[in-house]
């Protein structure tokens, strides 16, 4: 047979074309894969966040409630979200009377609130101020 009449790929033409071909695919399937992993972290990272605001206002009514401040903490669930909270005294005051005797002097307590909020594998920390008298 003359080469002149021959057409088609050589086997080193096929197997370079396929090499490029499935490296291409790899290649996006690992992007793809990264990007649904970063989705599903970004999905629970902002459920977390979002609940924390929830979850912020139920420890404050919790705290206000408790009778006994001697330890203050606590946990309970919010939905699907988990909290864990605990409060440590850091100033202690005395406001002074009004001027007119209309409000007399009470003593108060500023508090760091230490609030872990977790979903999943999520966790997250918060620290925010409350006062009591």
């Amino acid at each position: 047979m003359n080469s002149k009449y021959q057409s088609g790929f050589t086997l080193l033409e096929v197997l370079l074309a396929s090499f490029i071909l499935f490296s291409t695919i790899v290649t996006m399937a690992m992007v793809y894969r990264g990007a649904v992993l970063s989705s599903g972290k970004s999905e629970q990272a902002l459920s977390v966040s979002v609940a924390a605001h929830s979850v912020q206002r139920i420890v404050s009514d919790e705290f206000r409630g408790m009778m006994d401040k001697s330890q203050p903490s606590g946990n309970g669930l919010y939905g699907e979200v988990a909290y864990r909270w605990s409060a440590v005294a850091t100033h202690k005051g005395i406001r002074k009377a009004a001027v007119d005797g209309s409000s007399p002097s009470r003593e108060f307590t500023l508090w760091e609130i230490n609030l872990t909020v977790s979903k999943g594998p999520m966790i997250k920390q918060f620290n925010y101020s409350e006062i009591s008298w």
